[in-house]
């Protein structure tokens, strides 16, 4: 099947930049207190929750560093993958979808932030169902199931999107 549009998006340099710095800054603090005879180990909770925030600043740094996404749509079909988050590629028909449109989108508002969220908050507010994967920026496909379920798939190209989903036919 012909490709009719595919995006790759990686983080960028910036987002390195803010949490490299932070992740180098915990290390040595950690190191320091290690040396320390009289800090270190003086304080078993302390130690316990040095170790955990920096055990999770550096998985945020790897994720940083080597996440991807990945977007491509086909005449009968859209698929995302998201590397190292989704490690399967997730395929969508357009016989499974009601409507597609891009949107612009808060990521902290709506979804919790930018990955893979599942919203579950109460329908009446009208969230209930709501899925995004999302790597940066604000804007995405929405892709509104023919059984009520949403999926946000974020895109740099929101312009080069719409002109493709205009020529998938539902």
């Amino acid at each position: 099947m012909k490709v009719l549009f595919k995006e790759k998006q990686r983080f960028n340099l910036l987002s390195l930049g803010l949490s490299l710095p932070i992740f180098i800054l915990l290390v040595l603090n950690f190191y320091r207190l290690s040396d320390s005879e009289a800090s270190f180990g003086s304080n078993l909770v302390n130690n316990i929750g040095l170790t955990l925030l920096l055990t999770f600043v550096g998985l945020l740094v790897l994720v940083s560093i080597f996440a991807k996404l990945e977007t491509s749509i086909t005449k009968t079909e859209t698929s995302v993958s998201f590397f190292p988050v989704l490690l399967k590629t997730k395929t969508i028909l357009w016989s499974d979808v009601e409507s597609v449109f891009v949107r612009e989108y808060n990521a902290l508002q709506e979804f919790g932030g930018w990955g893979i969220f599942r919203v579950n908050l109460p329908v009446a507010r009208g969230l209930g169902n709501n899925r995004a994967i999302n790597l940066k920026g604000n804007k995405g496909v929405q892709l509104v199931m023919k059984d009520g379920k949403k999926l946000l798939i974020g895109t740099q190209r929101p312009d080069k999107v719409k002109e493709i989903i205009q020529k998938v036919d539902f």
